[in-house]
């Protein structure tokens, strides 16, 4: 049996792949870090932390280097204080973020099993990783409009906030998210209902959506956005060929 795959389909899932285990912003020195045993040497963890820093700074996301800080908290939990845990906060909503339908923010949080008690986290602390867990369910069902309507209630942003404050720009992350997620099932959609899954309001071209438009390689027809046609919302049949040879075939009528 052979079965024809759509080249481009391929080539970005293995490019997704690669961006996912080695993205090309991640530096030489964290790329040998955490591809060492030196990984789990606590002194690395300032620079591991710096490094954090950075992806909030410059908007990128290193998936493998946050599972290895996690992982270095896991074996040594005094290195995030009970009072501070703003850097667990910070990779918890990179992954949401960045990756809000994948796997990434179940992984976090296995490592962060031991955590989830009172014995390394205060009840603060506890709340917010209950609601950042519902965020995430919310967006992996693409309930978008409930998360937008949610997220901004005031008692939730009132207790989000500590952890909010660590992502400045994570509105706009997850809006590109989302917009990508709408590639792949749309080829065209109204501004009213993008908008509102984007966390924007109205039928109009905000600064938001005009930015998200320019870069996804979109295009606005009236109320309508046209969007490009992908491997995943113009699919195309798969030739399925069986090939037989006769001596096979006489067995199997003989045996029938």
């Amino acid at each position: 049996m052979a079965i024809e795959m759509s080249n481009r389909e391929t080539q970005a899932s293995s490019s997704s792949n690669a961006e996912w285990i080695r993205p090309l912003s991640r530096p030489e020195a964290i790329d040998a870090l955490i591809a060492g045993v030196d990984r789990y040497n606590p002194s690395n963890f300032t620079l591991l932390e710096a490094y954090v820093t950075s992806q909030v700074n410059d908007r990128t996301y290193d998936p493998l280097a946050n599972l290895a800080i996690l992982k270095l908290v896991q074996f040594n939990p005094d290195l995030v204080p009970q009072e501070e845990p703003a850097m667990i906060y910070t990779i918890l909503l990179k992954a949401i973020a960045h990756q809000p339908f994948g796997s990434d923010y179940g992984l976090c949080l296995a490592l962060l099993a031991d955590r989830f008690s009172t014995l390394y986290s205060t009840q603060e602390t506890l709340d917010i990783f209950r609601s950042l867990s519902h965020f995430s369910a919310l967006l992996n069902a693409r309930q978008f409009q409930q998360f937008w309507s949610e997220l901004r209630a005031a008692e939730i942003s009132a207790k989000l906030a500590p952890a909010l404050s660590t992502v400045p720009s994570i509105e706009d992350i997850l809006r590109e998210s989302i917009a990508r997620s709408v590639v792949s099932a749309f080829r065209s959609i109204s501004l009213v209902r993008l908008n509102s899954w984007l966390g924007l309001s109205g039928d109009q071209v905000t600064a938001p959506l005009e930015a998200i438009i320019k870069s996804q390689g979109w295009s606005l027809d009236g109320h309508l956005i046209r969007l490009p046609t992908t491997p995943e919302n113009d699919p195309k049949a798969t030739l399925v060929k069986e090939e037989m040879a006769l001596e096979k075939l006489s067995k199997l009528l003989r045996s029938s």
